[in-house]
């Protein structure tokens, strides 16, 4: 199966685009794709510093504070595409449900469950 890496392309520059003239206020520190495999799709993330703020503060007076203390947990949660603001704000599908069911029927022909068990 042949991906065509033009559509990727050209779907992140106009979802970019798109988002950025939605919010013409905001500054961003990353832009990430947040690949996932089992569905097969590519997601488009953002964040500010601003948000990033909120979060870290949010983490650091929280059950686990104490984990949000150090500079590498702090650069952790910064950099996860989990915990931002503006994630998945568009998403492009690699493959239709047709391609993605026979691919997932070829990996595990006795479904899921039977294959884990040998």
């Amino acid at each position: 199966m042949k991906m065509d890496m033009l559509n990727i392309v050209n779907f992140a520059i106009n979802g970019v685009e798109k988002f950025l003239s939605e919010n013409p206020d905001l500054t961003f520190y990353a832009f990430a794709f947040d690949c996932n495999v089992e569905d097969a799709e590519i997601n488009l993330c953002l964040n500010t510093e601003e948000a990033f703020s909120e979060t870290l503060a949010f983490y650091q007076s929280g059950k686990y504070a104490e984990q949000y203390q150090t500079e590498e947990r702090m650069q952790d949660l910064k950099y996860n595409t989990g915990d931002w603001k503006y994630q998945c704000f568009d998403t492009f599908y690699v493959l239709n449900e047709e391609e993605l069911t026979a691919i997932f029927n070829e990996i595990y022909p006795n479904e899921v469950e039977d294959d884990y068990r040998s």
